[in-house]
């Protein structure tokens, strides 16, 4: 049994908490809260997909999903039309709202990615990021 500050959910659990009080601190006045912003910078990086494409791609189930996509339909983020292709399916598409927070919103990620990593040689981090990846196959 390892020691609380050397076990991996300790420390996992510690990085995103600093991850998310950043992000919302810094995403107060684009009322992007708890979440909504993984969502959105998803769309503004991949552009348009479905809800349940959408929900895979950020590992989110369903939902979570429609919940976080109403929210960001209200506050005129987004917008659901119906597909071309198939009418049976909705297709999620960044309105220009969204798409003048764009760099805002990337650049305040990478913000708040270099506040918590600001221990970390680039090496490190490099590294880091690499190892995480691996949870993501």
């Amino acid at each position: 049994v390892h020691m609380e500050k050397e076990s991996l959910m300790y420390n996992i659990s510690r990085i995103y908490r600093k991850l998310q009080f950043c992000l919302e601190n810094k995403m107060k006045e684009y009322d992007l809260d708890k979440g909504l912003y993984i969502y959105l910078s998803h769309l503004l990086l991949q552009g348009e997909m479905n809800q349940q494409e959408l929900a895979k791609a950020v590992n989110r189930d369903k939902a979570p999903t429609a919940r976080a996509v109403q929210r960001l339909i209200l506050m005129g983020y987004i917008e659901k039309i119906i597909s071309e292709e198939d009418k049976r399916s909705n297709k999620l598409y960044i309105t220009p709202k969204a798409e003048n927070i764009k760099q805002t919103l990337l650049q305040t990620m990478q913000s708040c990615e270099d506040d918590v990593l600001i221990e970390f040689s680039l090496e490190e981090r490099q590294t880091f990021i690499c190892l995480c990846q691996k949870f993501n196959k």
